[in-house]
């Protein structure tokens, strides 16, 4: 890394702050949520839409799914959030 880069961040990182909730009241709630949700690849034919919550993709909606479909990149890596 140059030292120009490694200012530029240290200046930046002097900008920013942590941030402190003490005064705020902790929310409180009911809700237990169940185990993270886990992302994997599904055969085409397994996947099924209500036709009640979903209407008809059009030719716009084709186009979109098709622009999808192209960008998605199989073989990177997914985030693990838990």
């Amino acid at each position: 890394m140059s030292p120009e880069l490694a200012g530029a961040i240290e200046r930046r990182l002097k900008m920013l702050r942590t941030l402190n909730s003490d005064r705020f009241s902790k929310p409180h709630s009911e809700f237990q949520p169940g185990p993270a949700p886990m992302l994997t690849w599904i055969e085409i034919e397994k996947l099924v839409v209500d036709g009640e919550y979903q209407r008809s993709i059009g030719r716009r909606g084709a186009m979109n799914v098709a622009q999808i479909a192209i960008s998605i990149e199989p073989t990177r890596k997914v985030a693990n959030s838990g």
